[in-house]
């Protein structure tokens, strides 16, 4: 309400990234982020307080994890989160030669399969 500090927007995300919580490293989902911190969908959470890092195409976030629950927890990082770099799109693209198809054979089924592809 009045006087209370607003929450930074979060954007929703469903980016596969590097984790690390002590010395081991594993694949995590990050849920949402935003530029103070990141929900992560994982397994086996880590303990509260833990320290964390988290990397994704050249981006690195550190931080603490503040609350943990079943399968997710929250992450509060120490410097502020470069979205933009985070969320980028890659530069690959996908060979999409391979998902053209030819049409059906079948003279019903290539007369509708034309009908939806023309």
């Amino acid at each position: 309400m009045f006087g209370l500090p607003r929450r930074p927007l979060r954007k929703l995300a469903s980016l596969k990234v590097q984790f690390r919580a002590g010395e081991e490293w594993s694949e995590v989902t990050l849920a949402n982020v935003s530029v103070r911190g990141v929900m992560v969908k994982s397994p086996a959470p880590p303990q509260v307080g833990s320290d964390i890092e988290i990397r994704h195409r050249g981006v690195t976030i550190t931080g603490r994890v503040v609350w943990a629950r079943r399968t997710r927890f929250g992450v509060r990082s120490y410097e502020e989160v470069n979205l933009s770099a985070l969320l980028a799109q890659s530069d690959l693209q996908p060979d999409r030669r391979h998902l053209e198809r030819a049409p059906p054979t079948n003279r019903r089924v290539r007369a509708r399969w034309m009908f939806w592809n023309s």
